[in-house]
């Protein structure tokens, strides 16, 4: 269904919204030039492949406030084109996400609105770098360029974006540059600054310490190229939820961690680090999901590390030469979804109280490393996990009829 060109009649029209996703197109947006009083317009999903003067006409309306033309299959606008003088001087939300746009003729247009302050240009096809003219937008707080083809170093303008509050650079796979460059030019915006992602990139770099952000809430940096180790303290509490910085070059120790009580994702798998974990793991009481898998971290992990986990869901130490070594009459204080300890320790045997609370649902739970008999109790598992791996172990007794278990080469 086409947009009924009697839309132009309404002259005083401060407020057009259509969102009925694949339902609804337009050849031309020219209906909308006598909508001068438009202050939020919205053509969601709107198929748009064939409307040339879409930014013609948007620049026409200079009482624009908010623009959303995501998902339109907007086509790409020519170096040449002539925009209108009367573009809104506050726009402040604008949102071209998940189009065709290969290249922004329109940069030029978009850097026009010193006013805005949302700008979502993610899931296009963007290339080349990041124009400096970002610096000139002191009102901006909310920014995402990512699933794009940009590449180069993240320009010099964010250090003036004081008031930036989101900042999403993700999965462009070709932008660089050392991470602690990037936060200290980001060091204005240390007390707005609520989330950051950056993965999928070719940053470098140590981590710095980013508890300098006290707002950060949400920091993804994994599938990069970091490298050196974390930080050995943080300077102050931060309300840090998700922490992930997996599959990259790390090494080191887990540092202290006790300072983020707000932690509930932690995410540190497939680095290199090479140290112990501290016990101020265990103070992290929101935590859900840890991940330090596939590393070459060494030690005990013993009560102080688990003792107040108790919203613990996910816990995945595999792969890694640490020793789960709690006792076996110690009760936890977490109900686990999934386990893995795939070669791992488990100290001289397997933690009966542990075990009591272990619930596995469409998981796999991989143990190994057991020299004991296999209590009666684990065997109730059965009823609620999918698979339970106790492959290349030394184990001894009775097995139960239970089809689903792999149980192969378990040795004498």
């Amino acid at each position: 269904m086409a947009i009924p060109q009697e839309l132009g009649n309404l002259t005083r029209l401060e407020t057009l919204e259509v969102n009925l996703y694949n339902s609804m197109y337009a050849s031309s947006l020219s209906m909308l030039f006598r909508l001068t009083s438009l202050k939020r317009l919205v053509l969601n999903s709107v198929d748009l492949s064939e409307a040339t003067d879409w930014l013609q006409v948007v620049s026409n309306l200079p009482h624009l406030e908010h623009l959303d033309l995501s998902e339109c299959s907007l086509p790409n606008v020519r170096r040449d084109s002539q925009l209108d003088v009367n573009s809104s001087k506050s726009l402040a939300y604008l949102d071209l996400s998940y189009n065709n746009l290969e290249s922004l003729s329109s940069w030029s247009w978009i850097f026009n609105h010193s006013s805005l302050i949302s700008l979502f240009i993610s899931n296009n096809q963007l290339k080349g770098s990041i124009p400096n003219r970002f610096r000139e937008m002191h009102s901006l707080a909310h920014l995402d360029l990512s699933h794009n083809r940009l590449e180069g170093r993240l320009p010099s303008f964010l250090g003036g974006c004081c008031g930036l509050r989101s900042l999403d650079v993700s999965q462009n796979h070709h932008l660089q540059g050392d991470l602690s460059s990037i936060f200290r030019s980001l060091a204005c915006a240390n007390e707005s600054l609520t989330t950051l992602f950056m993965q999928r990139n070719l940053f470098k770099g140590s981590r710095p310490d980013f508890s300098m952000f006290s707002s950060l809430s949400k920091l993804r940096l994994h599938s990069n190229r970091l490298n050196g180790s974390l930080p050995s303290c943080f300077t102050r509490p931060s309300s840090l939820v998700i922490f992930d910085v997996h599959n990259n070059q790390l090494t080191g120790p887990i540092p202290d961690l006790s300072v983020f009580r707000s932690l509930k994702v932690l995410q540190i798998q497939n680095n290199k680090l090479n140290g112990s974990v501290h016990p101020g793991l265990g103070q992290l009481s929101m935590l859900l999901h840890l991940d330090i898998s596939s590393n070459s971290l060494k030690g005990d992990l013993g009560i102080s590390h688990l003792a107040n986990l108790s919203s613990l869901l996910y816990f995945d130490i595999s792969l890694n030469s640490l020793t789960l070594n709690v006792g076996s009459s110690w009760v936890p204080p977490f109900h686990l979804d999934t386990i893995a300890l795939a070669s791992c320790g488990l100290g001289s045997r397997f933690p009966d109280g542990f075990g009591r609370k272990l619930i596995i649902l469409n998981r796999i739970c991989q143990i190994r490393g057991f020299r004991d008999t296999i209590p009666l109790w684990f065997w109730n598992l059965s009823s609620i996990a999918s698979y339970i791996i106790l492959s290349h172990n030394r184990l001894h007794g009775k097995l139960p009829l239970i089809s689903h278990l792999c149980l192969t080469r378990i040795l004498p």
